[in-house]
């Protein structure tokens, strides 16, 4: 390709030599431009005009053999008896030390050898080709030179290749060679976009040639070749695979071969496809030039030529050639690597692994003194394993740590403090190491985590540990049950308060906080209802630890039930801008503002910043926060009656944590599979939740307290009404017991109410939902609005339209979408019961509507089998594909007045006119062959979730 201006000089130089004008040719060019394949071309160019064609190949292997390029030359050459005698006697003799003698000798047989070379020519025009001359060993020059100068007037052409360069070995050579006035010089280039586009499509086309010429083609070009199947790449394909491929390639066509056959192979650039093909370049080229890029892929991106000299001892000048040399070749882009397979197959070629560590550890020095990054040193330093005692090493791992946790490379953290930790020889620093690895792992993997915990709580014990990182490592401890450990650690901090500075003092008493409400066991920590919450939100530039400061303040109102007081300290934590990712204390503050909003009743989304902690979970940190944040979203969705959401969320949480690494916290996503299984009739699923096996010390912390509320719901769900009460009354214990019996989220009283209530004990009902009527906090709508609507259902008649008419107004207000369809179920019936048909219909349709949103299958089926003369549903006989028949429109305007809704909320909903509303409904009632919206088939339930 891109090379008829070079066939066409040489068809000019056979010409001339044909006419008796001898001419001599160096073909100069990068490594790998296809100088052997056009000196190939040459010399069957110059046999179909009818020359004798002598050629060699050179290699360093035979580079100091003396007439080595000679012998491979003419050892074919149709000699007569004497001059191939002339060529044996040469020959054998090489081998002699060089003297004097032996030099006229040498001398006198070169122009022997010579003249019968130029006889041999006299018969036939001929072609002497030597490829790679640089490699020649210099006996074989001298004569090559001494042919030349008598070449001037003899049909003899002389064609060598060089890609050494003017400043290369063989410059004297090229400057003897080129001093004569019938030599010519031939540069190669690499392939340009247009050439490199058209060695592609005849790539292309050879892969479709019959299969046996494919195999002739694939063995002389390809370089590599994966044996699978190829894939199916048009010419429409490879001319959008040109642009890359020329970048890749540099215009260099064994790498351009490469590239194609990894597209067409795997789809992608191999480094065992291009990257070979680049290693073969550089092992076949000047040692210099594999030194070169072999310190350009060990220092990365931005490199210079000094250094690359300053890491290897070279010159730079030297390497500054080399570098020149592979940009020319296609190879480099300037310093930098074409792609980054390259720099992967460079580095995979470092076989040595003594060689690789020790240009890293060079690296790293020399980064260092440069004054690069933290994290480019530590990255050289992991990548030599260097547990050199350094004085600055592990402050310089500590501190690249620190940096990458921020943008959330927790694996390069983890590794930086862990050779930070081989480094440190101090105890105090080393358990900090050790502490801060442990707060980085936990991320990570809390298992893998826990390795570090035993000789950290050791650390503690002594006074190793600042107040910090003993509060991380009590958390730490209590995730996986080892309560007697935290309380040691806990112990230790309160007998040293006195020696704790304000700030250290203030951390203290906000973790006893926090552990009053999460893990209350620990502490016995009883709080003053009367009592006004701490401040949750803390003052700029005051405190050391802000993040656990606003989950001690947040845990406080929950456990003293006073969470409506602290709604907008949660929202603010939610939505500040300034919250530190890397703070170990962020998902307990997020996880903690967002139940104080459900806990108060209000609704969590994207404008309470419920979006906003999803993704800081997820982006700042490994599977551990993002599994939270997964819980956390199957809570909300649970509280809000999406049970199909809270099912995907809490799969989602022990997905990328397994269970055995939740520890204690397994309570919070078995609790949400299994009540939200129970919701939706999935009761094998939820009995599969509850049969598992989970630790003792689960009821030691709040994490026990949604796992029996749950529990008690599924056996409510099965008929185990007493093992329900159990699980119920559990709760009360657990919470009473710690000294914050407030209802918050798991109304407990309720439950064991309706327990009761199924069991016909309406008395214990009535007792218990008087006394949660009574708790405080129990004003709010997610707790008032469950126990009026049993109250109601045991209370007097006359007060029942009452007591169901403010649980209505308190679960709408609540927006939990389940509760609201019971409470309107009942409603339904109460108004029937009164006699107000028409209200008792529309309510139950309503009811039915929500609970099919909620994918409440029991209530929907609960529902559906009351009966007609209660739900105003009858059976209507429909023909064969009358709903089929119905269009998308249509059937959401039917499933709304199915539920009960005017025409004029219909439209309002659809937002579309009454007039069109009335519109439909006539063409829908025309097909399915009825007369009145009374008369809708109850299958359009399937479509009420759709419609809404």
């Amino acid at each position: 390709m891109e090379r008829d201006d070079h066939l066409r000089t040489f068809d000019h130089l056979l010409r001339d030599a044909v006419a008796g004008t001898g001419r001599a040719l160096l073909i100069e060019g990068p490594m790998k431009t296809g100088r052997t394949a056009l000196l190939g071309a040459m010399a069957r160019r110059a046999g179909e005009a009818g020359f004798e064609v002598l050629g060699a190949t050179c290699s360093r292997v035979e580079a100091e053999l003396p007439f080595g390029m000679l012998d491979q030359l003419l050892h074919r050459a149709p000699f007569p008896p004497g001059p191939a005698a002339e060529l044996a006697r040469l020959l054998a003799g090489s081998g002699r030390p060089a003297d004097d003698a032996t030099g006229m000798e040498r001398a006198r047989a070169f122009g022997r050898l010579s003249l019968a070379v130029l006889e041999l020519a006299a018969e036939r025009p001929l072609l002497l080709t030597v490829d790679d001359v640089r490699c020649a060993d210099p006996a074989s020059l001298d004569w090559l030179l001494h042919l030349v100068r008598r070449t001037g007037l003899a049909p003899v052409v002389v064609a060598v290749t060089d890609g050494s360069g003017p400043g290369g070995r063989q410059f004297p050579f090229w400057a003897d060679l080129l001093s004569h006035s019938h030599a010519v010089r031939m540069q190669l280039d690499p392939l340009s976009a247009t050439g490199v586009q058209e060695l592609l499509l005849d790539r292309l086309a050879a892969t479709r040639a019959p299969e046996g010429t494919r195999r002739r083609v694939l063995a002389t070009v390809a370089p590599d070749r994966d044996h699978r199947g190829p894939e199916p790449l048009d010419e429409p394909a490879v001319r959008r695979l040109g642009p890359e491929i020329t970048a890749a390639s540099g215009g260099n066509p064994l790498l351009a071969h490469a590239l194609f056959e990894d597209h067409r192979a795997a789809g992608e650039v191999r480094a065992t496809g291009y990257g070979r093909a680049l290693l073969t370049c550089l092992h076949r080229a000047e040692p210099i030039l594999l030194t070169t890029v072999r310190s350009l892929a060990v220092l990365g991106e931005g490199s210079s030529a000094e250094d690359c000299a300053a890491l290897t001892g070279a010159c730079a000048d030297q390497v500054g050639r080399a570098i020149d040399t592979l940009t020319a070749a296609g190879l480099l882009n300037r310093a930098e690597f074409r792609h980054p397979a390259a720099r992967e197959a460079v580095l995979g070629d470092l076989t040595e692994a003594a060689q690789l560590s020790e240009l890293h550890r060079r690296a790293a020095e020399l980064r260092y003194e440069q004054g690069a990054p933290p994290a480019r040193v530590a990255g050289h330093l992991l990548a030599a394993q260097d547990r050199s005692a350094r004085p600055w090493a592990a402050d310089l791992l500590v501190d690249a740590a620190e940096q990458s946790l921020v943008g959330g490379e927790l694996e390069f953290a983890a590794a930086c403090l862990t050779l930070a930790l081989e480094c440190r020889t101090g105890e105090r620093a080393q358990a900090a190491v050790r502490a801060r690895l442990a707060q980085v792992e936990w991320q990570l993997s809390p298992s893998t985590a826990a390795a570090h915990l035993t000789p950290l709580v050791a650390a503690a014990c002594r006074g190793l540990l600042d107040v910090q990182h003993c509060a991380v490592l009590i958390r730490q401890l209590l995730w996986h049950g080892r309560r007697d450990e935290a309380g040691q650690v806990l112990e230790r901090l309160r007998a040293r308060a006195g020696e704790h500075r304000p700030d250290e003092a203030a951390q203290l008493r906000d973790l006893e906080s926090w552990l009053g409400y999460a893990h209350p066991a620990l502490v016995r920590h009883r709080l003053q209802p009367g009592q006004p919450p701490r401040r949750a939100i803390p003052l700029p530039g005051l405190h050391t630890a802000p993040q656990l400061q606003a989950a001690a303040g947040l845990a406080e109102a929950l456990a003293r039930g006073q969470s409506h007081q602290v709604v907008g300290q949660a929202g603010r934590v939610l939505l500040s801008p300034y919250v530190d990712p890397t703070d170990v204390w962020v998902d307990e503050s997020v996880t903690l503002a967002v139940l104080t909003l459900l806990t108060a009743g209000r609704t969590v989304g994207p404008e309470q910043g419920l979006d906003l902690a999803g993704a800081l979970t997820d982006r700042t940190a490994g599977p551990t926060r993002a599994a939270r944040a997964a819980q956390l979203r199957s809570t909300v969705a649970l509280v809000g009656g999406d049970f199909p959401t809270a099912l995907r969320e809490a799969a989602t949480a022990l997905e990328r944590l397994p269970e055995k690494a939740w520890g204690v916290s397994i309570g919070y996503p078995l609790a949400a599979m299994i009540l939200a299984e129970t919701r939706t009739g999935d009761f094998t699923g939820a009995g599969l939740h509850v049969a598992q096996a989970v630790p003792a010390a689960l009821f030691e912390s709040h994490a026990g307290l949604p796992y029996l509320f749950a529990r008690g719901h599924y056996r409510l769900a099965t008929g185990h009404c007493h093992a329900a009460i159990a699980d119920f009354l559990s709760c009360g214990e657990l919470t009473g017991g710690w000294g914050y019996d407030v209802s918050g989220l798991f109304p407990w009283r309720t439950g064991a109410a309706e327990a009761w209530l199924r069991l016909g004990n309406p008395d214990q009902a009535r007792k218990l939902i008087h006394d949660q009527l009574a708790r405080p906090g129990a004003d709010d709508s997610r707790t008032r609005g469950p126990a009026l609507r049993l109250l109601a259902s045991i209370g007097p008649a006359a007060r029942r339209i009452t007591l169901l008419n403010e649980a209505l107004e308190l679960v709408e207000a609540g927006e939990d979408r389940y509760e609201l369809a019971r409470v309107l179920a009942d409603f339904s019936q109460a108004q029937y019961a009164r006699g107000d048909r028409r209200r008792a219909r529309l309510l139950f349709r309503q009811a039915l509507y929500v609970a099919d949103v909620c994918g409440a299958r029991p209530l929907t089926r609960e529902l559906m089998s009351l009966p007609p003369d209660v739900t105003g549903l009858t059976p209507t006989s429909v023909g064969a594909g009358g709903l089929e028949a119905l269009t998308e429109s249509e059937r959401r305007v039917a499933a709304l007045a199915v539920m009960g809704y005017t025409n004029r909320e219909i439209a309002g909903r659809l937002f579309v006119t009454a007039s069109t509303v009335e519109q439909h409904l006539t063409r829908v009632y025309r097909k399915l062959n009825i007369r009145h919206r009374g008369d809708l088939p109850t299958d359009l339930w399937g479509q009420s979730s759709k419609a809404g």
